[in-house]
């Protein structure tokens, strides 16, 4: 029992990546690239910088290097043997340097090997390697640290949609020999996330399974011993909800807490339920193969959610999982970082059409960060509120079919410059004309509205356009503005975000409007 305990404290330690030092400092930022660029991780470097983990290109894995401004200092693209890269996580090595995750795909037989290089922070690679299974497909989007150094690498079997699927982890020493592999096969809709040693050495695997006749899935959580050896696998599913998908999960000293697309499970070490707590108001719709909603300590004893989504969110909740601030997001989230001053920092991707000077068919990276109250300045983000209860989780025994004969390869990286160029620009404001709306003297209000909004011109009117859209930007009303003011009545709209759109003179802007 006291060994558990000890290699639970270094886990929790482990755990806890360094943060941003330094004044409160809210931005926007897009970092574009002339063919394609998207971000699936970013972590704090031990110079107070954050290097971000993604793809460029079409077909290299890339990283990013911001200082605390958003602002790039440097950029590079890997490519591994005429094939496709992705990277889909990384994370800061508790000694020295960092591990990314990710997949390559060949180029002439199609098909996928999980990916995993160590790297030092200036991007030098210092080993990667690939593993694969025989006659599947395997998508790594996950990698942590383990007690001794190691590495524990996870992800999904088999393609989303397409034949038999399941979750792996694969165990690796520190200089990335492999140690053993396990896939676990279960139903034909199935896919693996995260992997956490667990304080008996173990490790925790974390995903769903379902079918795809009736598009049904539940929570998954696959418990091995330190040697991958199973000891034993459960689904979980509340009562009311068609889905239950589970993407990441925390060792605490009661046992597991477990991020799903609908709340938090908390679990003990044989995975039975203690509780659940459902996130209301929430709108996680993953990528499926590459990004996947996280979970983080915050704030001495909270926690920091990222959800991804067209309406991406970062939740905070106290120790209790109970939502104190939401951070709404017009881009795809893939993950959040807490800074030394209780900010947070959030990376997403596009192509983002809430940006200033958008530019809708060239994929790029949206970085917003925010004080602890999801303030940005420019963009206030702070709407939507997400808020929690509890609920009962059921959960029941899971069959699965395991595999253990994977092969590893040793990849040769070639690393070359990756041209990026950044910008400043909200990423969930429109506004490709009025950079800034506000100077062109027009109030819009109440915000959020529930009824009646007031649109009021400092100056009057003659024919100044006025236009509402909703978040899909579909053009709901026009009409025109002559005099100094007018109202709408919005009470028939669904709650949610519209944008308004006013044309005046040689002037154009656009508003958020909240609507409750």
């Amino acid at each position: 029992m006291k060994s558990q305990h000890l290699l639970l404290i270094v886990l929790l330690g482990i755990l806890n990546q360094p943060k941003l030092t330094g004044q409160n400092n809210t931005f926007s930022k897009v970092i574009e690239n002339p063919i394609s660029i998207s971000a699936y991780g970013i972590v704090a470097t031990t110079d107070n910088n954050f290097l971000i983990a993604g793809n460029a290109e079409n077909s290299h894995g890339a990283i990013l290097r911001i200082n605390t401004s958003g602002e790039p200092l440097s950029a590079q693209k890997y490519a591994f043997d005429n094939g496709l890269v992705y990277f889909t996580n990384l994370i800061k090595c508790y000694e020295s340097g960092i591990v990314v995750s990710g997949s390559i795909e060949t180029w002439s037989a199609g098909i996928r090997r999980a990916h995993i290089t160590k790297m030092d922070e200036s991007g030098a690679v210092l080993w990667s390697k690939s593993i694969g299974l025989s006659g599947s497909n395997l998508t790594a989007t996950n990698v942590d640290q383990t007690a001794d150094s190691g590495f524990i690498l996870s992800g999904s079997i088999g393609s989303f949609y397409s034949g038999k699927n399941g979750l792996f982890a694969a165990r690796l020493d520190k200089d990335g020999e492999l140690l053993w592999f396990r896939g676990f096969e279960s139903t034909d809709w199935s896919q693996g996330y995260t992997a956490r040693q667990s304080a008996d050495g173990g490790f925790l695997l974390v995903g769903f399974a379902g079918t795809l006749n009736n598009m049904k899935s539940k929570a998954v959580l696959i418990k091995t011993d330190g040697n991958g050896n199973l000891q034993w696998a459960k689904q979980y599913q509340t009562n009311t909800y068609f889905t239950e998908f589970a993407f990441d999960a925390l060792v605490e000293e009661y046992g597991y807490l477990c991020l799903t697309n609908n709340g938090c499970i908390r679990t003990d070490n044989d995975g039975n339920v203690l509780s659940f707590i459902r996130l209301g108001n929430n709108h996680s719709s993953p990528n499926w193969e590459f990004a996947m909603p996280r979970i983080k300590r915050y704030n001495a004893g909270g926690y920091l959610i990222a959800l991804s989504g067209y309406m991406a969110q970062a939740i905070v909740l106290d120790k209790d999982l109970f939502a104190t601030t939401t951070i709404n997001y017009l881009l795809d989230l893939t993950d959040v970082i807490e800074t030394e001053d209780k900010g947070i920092l959030a990376v997403g991707n596009g192509p983002l059409i809430y940006v200033k000077d958008q530019k809708i068919y060239e994929p790029h990276i949206g970085l917003i960060a925010t004080d602890s109250i999801g303030s940005e300045g420019d963009c206030n983000n702070a709407y939507y509120p997400a808020y929690s209860f509890a609920e009962n989780m059921l959960s029941e025994p899971l069959t699965v079919n395991e595999l253990t004969d994977a092969t590893i390869n040793t990849e040769t990286a070639v690393v070359s410059p990756l041209q990026v160029v950044e910008r400043w620009g909200c990423i969930d404001v429109i506004g490709n004309v009025g950079e800034k709306p506000e100077q062109m003297n027009f109030r819009i209000f109440p915000s959020p509205v529930k009824d009646l909004l007031t649109i009021e011109a400092m100056q009057p009117q003659k024919d100044a356009q006025l236009e509402l859209f909703n978040a899909g930007m579909q053009s709901l009303l026009s009409t025109s503005l002559n005099g100094q003011s007018k109202s709408f009545n919005l009470s028939h709209l669904s709650s949610g975000i519209y944008f308004l759109k006013i044309i005046s003179g040689n002037q154009s802007g656009y508003w958020k409007v909240m609507k409750e």
